[in-house]
């Protein structure tokens, strides 16, 4: 178990019985620039890495839920080819689109 985790035993709503898992319970300090750092225990559990997106929500004074979101750094972005017309710039790792995979996606798009 990693250091800084509890386990806790949960109820699963009406079934009978209960499961357990991991929670973490670890402290982080926001920055001037208002930035929070993810202990790296936790990064290296979860997989995330530098440009991987967040989504932030206030349940109450003091009370925060962060939770990944998208893609991370996988996001395609508008760039410009040679010839200075527009073209999509994607990542290395993204999937190949063929004519056959766009044919297909077509059909089962409402």
């Amino acid at each position: 178990m990693l250091s800084g985790f509890r386990k806790l035993r949960i109820n699963e709503g009406l079934r009978a019985g209960t499961r357990t898992i991991n929670l973490a319970c670890m402290t982080t300090v926001l920055s001037t620039r208002g930035e929070l750092a993810i202990p790296s225990e936790l990064r290296e559990q979860d997989h995330l890495k530098a440009g991987d997106d967040f989504q932030v929500e206030r349940i109450g004074p003091g009370r925060y839920i962060l939770e990944k979101v998208g893609l991370g750094n996988r996001h395609a972005r508008l760039g410009t080819a040679d010839d200075g017309l527009p073209i999509f710039v994607v990542p290395a790792d993204a999937p190949t689109i063929t004519s056959d995979l766009i044919k297909r996606l077509d059909v089962e798009t409402p």
